[in-house]
């Protein structure tokens, strides 16, 4: 996975040239909902992440979900954990085009008290679009489609069945956001995201996100 985000980066680098970069740090507050055919749950997950963009429009981001889950609780996801590393390009008229790759982790136990784990890694690319509302406003929208691949683990403690199988699926995201201005450096964000990915033998895995997120601009 590594060796294709250095190569990603790496295809970036002649739009890049002689370019001035802004740096910008965030934070994300996220009510999540899972559900699919062996897990569900509500929980709360904070999130991090950097961007890095330049004066011909080329960013780079990184952002981690962590600490995802409602705790060893039975019939719960008690930890989900996400990964995400984007490059895109900033078209005319409000539009971006974007790609990456990711990887991520879930893990609970069902209403029987059998234990799941899945972690896939996987691609994306997708477009957005930015329109404005007045100044220091606007909405955005998001589309993506991606692959992803990994193993899918079940654990049965009651009658020791300890099984892993392979999990690939394709699917789609998207989100909408209001976006505003707090103050020269600081912007904040409100908005939904939809995740749903379906895979070859283990059904479809359905995410739900209501997010509030302020992003600081270091330089």
């Amino acid at each position: 996975m590594y060796k294709s985000i250095t190569i990603i980066l790496l295809a970036m680098l002649p739009f890049s040239a002689n370019a001035d970069w802004s740096m910008f740090g965030r934070y994300s507050y996220n009510m999540q909902g899972y559900s699919s055919d062996f897990l569900s749950g509500d929980y709360v997950v904070n999130a991090i992440g950097f961007t890095a963009l330049n004066s011909n429009g080329v960013y780079l981001d990184v952002e981690l979900y962590m600490d995802g889950g409602s705790g060893e609780e039975p019939d719960s996801v008690w930890d989900r954990t996400d990964r995400t590393y984007t490059a895109g390009y900033r078209l005319d008229q409000g539009w971006s085009i974007f790609g990456g790759m990711k990887d991520n982790r879930t893990q609970g136990t069902d209403a029987d008290d059998v234990q799941w784990e899945m972690e896939t890694t996987g691609f994306f690319v997708g477009a957005a679009k930015t329109l404005p509302l007045d100044v220091e406003s606007n909405v955005s929208v998001s589309l993506a489609v991606g692959s992803v691949s990994g193993d899918l683990n079940m654990q049965n403690f009651n009658t020791d069945e300890d099984i892993t199988t392979d999990a690939s699926a394709l699917g789609l995201s998207s989100s909408l956001a209001y976006n505003f201005v707090l103050s020269k450096k600081v912007n904040a964000s409100l908005g939904f995201r939809y995740s749903n990915y379906d895979y070859e033998d283990q059904g479809a895995e359905t995410i739900t996100t209501l997010f509030g997120k302020v992003t600081y601009q270091f330089r």
